[in-house]
């Protein structure tokens, strides 16, 4: 479990598996008051959906990240275990964790 005030979500290329994955797929985190995630992309355009929009704080539900740059958002205090998905323009495809991607934050 992550507790540092800003944890990381990164989209790379798994040259073995041949396939766009998010590190860590599943990601706990422990809320902080002043806690966030920075998504970043290596590699290729992506685009994170958030089923939960309010999650974060503005709500947001889409996300879009360029190659090898990032984009932080501020959790808005909701806890529980949320879905995402992240789309690699370079591939056409979703990107895997190691199951579905998952924040969960307590």
């Amino acid at each position: 479990m992550q507790t540092k005030s800003k944890l990381n979500v990164t989209i790379e290329y798994d040259t073995q598996e041949k396939k766009y994955k998010a590190k860590p797929g599943r990601l706990e985190i422990k809320l902080a008051n002043d806690g966030g995630v920075v998504f970043k992309a290596k590699g290729t355009d992506v685009i994170y959906f958030f089923p939960e929009k309010n999650i974060f704080n503005p709500p947001i539900q889409v996300v879009s990240v360029g190659k090898d740059k990032s984009e932080p958002l501020n959790l808005s205090g909701m806890t529980g275990e949320f879905p995402y998905a992240v789309f690699c323009k370079t591939t056409n495809d979703f990107a895997e964790g190691n199951s579905p991607p998952m924040m969960i934050i307590e």
